[in-house]
């Protein structure tokens, strides 16, 4: 295994279900997060990032909508379904490079200015290409999460190059790539809990998932965490650049 693909490797290996510990989610929860109320509701949440969508129309956005009906059946059993806010099927994305993200709306002008930015890098990504990975594992660090892996640095390289070109355009740099798709999460603290909800989900930490591909992804801006308009969509296939205009 290559040293970059060892260290993502590492770094994926924190959001396994077996190393999870509670101490992340201090701070976060309660009155204190900033995206969900107690009871689960979404709060209003604004930003920009840049994601792959999960294909609605793909066998691994029904296998993924599938594994949430599991788990809020098996956490509703044993009455741990209040601890998570799951996500609409709808919202199910890979995030490439986060740029922005605030509890009050950004300014038209704001955003337009990352736009700008934005569309600088996407323009300096070589194509044509695409990204092929694998969906293989269920983790846990603020909510659950499903694990996407390589097998090839070269797949890896593609979004570490899209990632780079990003933040070097925007001057952001809010985190480094790690591969996952949210489907919940906490709102409240498990507490004692945890060992039981780990016992749900460990039999899901290693299942392979299904594969995952994708020849284009966009510049969205949220306003929660279910709700993301596109701006921007890159064809890697062809390097045809999209502006919508429903921003």
């Amino acid at each position: 295994m290559s040293r970059v693909l060892k260290k993502y490797e590492n770094e994926l290996h924190k959001r396994c279900i077996g190393v999870f510990k509670t101490n992340i989610l201090e701070g976060r929860l309660g009155l204190a997060n900033p995206k969900f109320h107690p009871n689960g509701n979404v709060k209003p949440f604004y930003g920009l990032t840049c994601i792959a969508w999960v294909d609605k129309r793909s066998g691994l956005y029904q296998k993924l909508g599938d594994l949430q009906k599991i788990f809020r059946k098996q956490f509703n059993k044993a009455q741990l379904e209040h601890i998570f806010s799951f996500l609409a099927p709808e919202s199910f994305h890979m995030t490439i490079c986060d740029i922005e993200a605030d509890s009050f709306p950004l300014s038209a002008q704001h955003i337009e200015t990352h736009i700008e930015k934005v569309k600088r890098a996407f323009k300096q990504i070589n194509t044509p290409l695409i990204v092929t990975s694998q969906v293989r594992g269920i983790g846990l660090d603020i909510g659950i999460t499903a694990l996407i892996k390589f097998d090839r640095e070269t797949e890896l390289a593609k979004i570490l190059d899209m990632e780079r070109l990003i933040k070097h355009s925007t001057g952001v740099d809010v985190r480094s790539f790690i591969g996952h798709i949210n489907l919940a999460y906490f709102v409240q603290q498990p507490g004692i809990n945890i060992e039981q909800i780990k016992e749900i989900l460990i039999p899901y930490e290693n299942k392979v998932i299904s594969d995952f591909s994708f020849a284009k992804f966009d510049l969205v801006y949220f306003t929660d965490m279910n709700t993301y308009q596109p701006i921007l969509t890159l064809d890697l296939r062809d390097g045809n650049l999209i502006r919508h205009q429903n921003e």
